[in-house]
């Protein structure tokens, strides 16, 4: 899906708006290339100036960051709404378990039965506690993990220093070869194409 978003107008418009430019990319000017094995999207832009196709190349991932569901004001404000109980239920944890070492070290120093069976009783009920705080963590990190992706940039553009196009020493080699060929197969429709008698022993 983020790699089909690389190209579209609303990426593509707000790169160039981000930059104070006059005019869009053309969708064929820009792509984009899921790494193998990987999460990775490769953007690619074409443009005749070297610093701006990096410049160009940057905005449109930074675009499509803000494109990203991570991104909607109301998706932050209820991340963030998550992580506040995310800490909350850390703290209850982690009061309960400093809560049950005293209880502990309380009931190793009890003498009598009664005073044992309340530590124990205190002990058990804090560890049903702790368990439902731990499930309860447990259940809304992975609903926080199971919901929301987030897109980062993780390596800017690299500033282009040959150009993909023209490639003169190809293109040389290309239409030598290509006049070559036309020339022999030329010369041969020529040679086949004329049924003229020219030299005299041909006559005779």
């Amino acid at each position: 899906t983020y790699r089909a978003m690389v190209s579209r107008r609303p990426v593509l418009e707000g790169a160039s708006a981000a930059l104070g430019l006059p005019f869009v990319l053309e969708t064929k000017d820009v792509t984009g290339r899921v790494v193998p094995g990987t999460r990775l999207i490769e953007i690619g832009v074409r443009h005749t100036d070297p610093n701006l196709a990096r410049l160009l190349a940057d905005e449109v991932a930074r675009q499509l960051i803000r494109q990203s569901p991570a991104q909607d004001p109301q998706i932050q404000a209820r991340q963030t709404f998550i992580n506040e109980q995310l800490q909350n239920l850390e703290d209850r944890v982690r009061a309960t378990e400093e809560e049950i070492s005293l209880q502990m070290a309380a009931l190793a120093t009890a003498s009598s039965a009664r005073t044992i069976e309340y530590y124990q009783g205190n002990i058990t009920a804090l560890q049903q506690k702790l368990t439902a705080y731990q499930a309860a963590y447990a259940s809304l990190l992975q609903t926080v993990q199971g919901t929301i992706n987030y897109v980062a940039m993780f390596e800017p553009a690299a500033l282009p220093t040959v150009p993909v196009s023209p490639r003169i020493p190809e293109t040389v080699l290309v239409a030598a070869a290509i006049g070559v060929f036309l020339a022999v197969g030329g010369a041969f429709i020529i040679e086949y194409a004329d049924d003229t008698v020219k030299p005299t022993d041909d006559l005779q």
